[in-house]
């Protein structure tokens, strides 16, 4: 039987066709079985064909939730390790704002957003005052599994269908939501985005960036059921924009007195947006 440094070459080319430079478990065995396929491999064991890959092209790491395997000579950090758990998961909230460079330091914290494949098949329905003031006078509801990796946690949502809209390209391989959807995305769930200061800031950084019409479009597009545009209009004021940038949102109209956050201890009233907001907001003008 000859030695596997006799096929060296093959593994080699096997190993150059992997998109990802980093691999979780599954990958890496659907790529031995690949070797495995050649003539000459074929009665070789999947042990002696794992520690030849170790030994020769991969690194092995386990390290909290995770089995990965790492090209030699290669960096990685943790949105590569993130984008092992679903390769069409999208980077959203606090990942993607600072992917989109709105917030200066990468948190901990990493946010996959799994979005259905489906719309959901509810009707959308009339909103009740006594409804909303109920909703977000507690705690929200999440929707997530966690994973963790040495100081990180890693975050996946999973997220209703919106047809990946303002979902770009990061890095060739991976996926993030662009600036807009990303806003809105935080503006939705800002338990997920650091907050309504986190957020607040986001929408100050992203003047001279952020497209006000292509948001008003995304928001059009995404069929919410709360009236999420008289958040986004409270914001985009607060933070400085022209009244012009926020014209659209504000003709919609008021239709029910709406919340910028869950569990809102101290808060003050919008009369022109209709929002109530954490009076700390007012601070960081």
């Amino acid at each position: 039987m000859r030695s596997l440094d006799y096929y060296h070459d093959l593994f080699e080319f096997f190993i150059s066709k992997e998109v990802f430079k980093i691999l979780n478990r599954k990958e890496f065995i659907e790529m031995m079985g690949k070797i495995k396929s050649n003539h000459g491999l074929k009665s070789r064991s999947s042990d002696d064909i794992e520690r030849y890959l170790i030994n020769e092209f991969l690194k092995k790491i386990k390290e909290g939730d995770f089995t990965l395997y790492i090209l030699r000579n290669t960096d990685i950090d943790i949105f590569d390790v993130s984008s092992t758990i679903n390769r069409m998961s999208v980077f959203s909230y606090q990942s993607a704002l600072y992917i989109n460079g709105l917030v200066e330091s990468l948190p901990l914290e990493i946010y996959l957003n799994k979005e259905r494949n489906t719309p959901s098949n509810n009707i959308s329905k009339v909103l009740k005052q006594e409804d909303v003031d109920t909703s977000f006078s507690k705690a929200p509801r999440v929707s997530v599994a966690d994973k963790n990796f040495k100081k990180n946690k890693i975050h996946v949502i999973n997220g209703q269908f919106q047809n990946k809209i303002g979902v770009t390209v990061f890095r060739t391989h991976y996926l993030v939501t662009d600036l807009e959807r990303t806003l809105i995305d935080c503006v939705v769930r800002p338990f997920y985005a650091g907050g309504t200061s986190v957020i607040m800031e986001a929408f100050k950084k992203a003047k001279g960036k952020l497209d006000t019409k292509k948001l008003f479009e995304y928001l059009l597009k995404m069929h919410f059921t709360y009236p999420y545009h008289q958040a986004i209009g409270l914001y985009l004021e607060k933070s400085g924009y022209s009244t012009e940038d926020f014209k659209s949102f504000l003709e919609l109209g008021k239709q029910i007195d709406f919340y910028l956050d869950y569990n809102i201890k101290y808060k003050k009233y919008s009369e022109k947006w209709g929002v109530f907001y954490p009076e700390a907001l007012d601070y960081r003008l």
